[in-house]
């Protein structure tokens, strides 16, 4: 596809070309652009209020202002309350808090394995039996 053919594709998506699109050297744009649209305007998959959820909480965890500033008015776009937004960014938040320390106190990573699995089983088990009509 030809240069001028891929922006008219890109403008018909957003209305303009966006700059980071123009300054792509042209032997990468096509395949740039069609990787893009799969990966961000695919609802499929992950519907795109929760993958905007994921954007949010991965360039906090990041610290980088331009997806910062995508995924959230994205995130907007497709539904996002406030409220949704700042629960991603205290995840991630947490769960970067987590890392550094469970990473600096470098637990076996087997037994840190079996103590996630064994903890999912009992909460599975915990699931099924409330979900399990009582007896009368």
């Amino acid at each position: 596809m030809e240069k001028q053919q891929v922006f008219q594709e890109i403008e018909q998506t957003f209305g303009f070309v966006p700059g980071m699109f123009k300054t792509l050297p042209d032997n990468v744009l096509e395949s740039e652009w069609q990787l893009f649209r799969a990966i961000h305007l695919d609802d499929e998959t992950i519907p795109m209020k929760y993958r905007e959820l994921l954007g949010v909480a991965l360039a906090a965890a990041l610290a980088d202002p331009y997806c910062a500033i995508y995924h959230t008015e994205v995130a907007r776009l497709c539904g996002c309350s406030d409220q949704e937004i700042e629960a991603a960014i205290v995840y991630a938040k947490n769960l970067a808090g987590w890392r550094t320390y469970i990473s600096g106190k470098q637990p076996d990573l087997e037994s840190f394995r079996q103590e996630v699995r064994q903890a999912c089983d009992h909460v599975a088990r915990t699931m099924q039996s409330q979900q399990q009509p009582k007896a009368a």
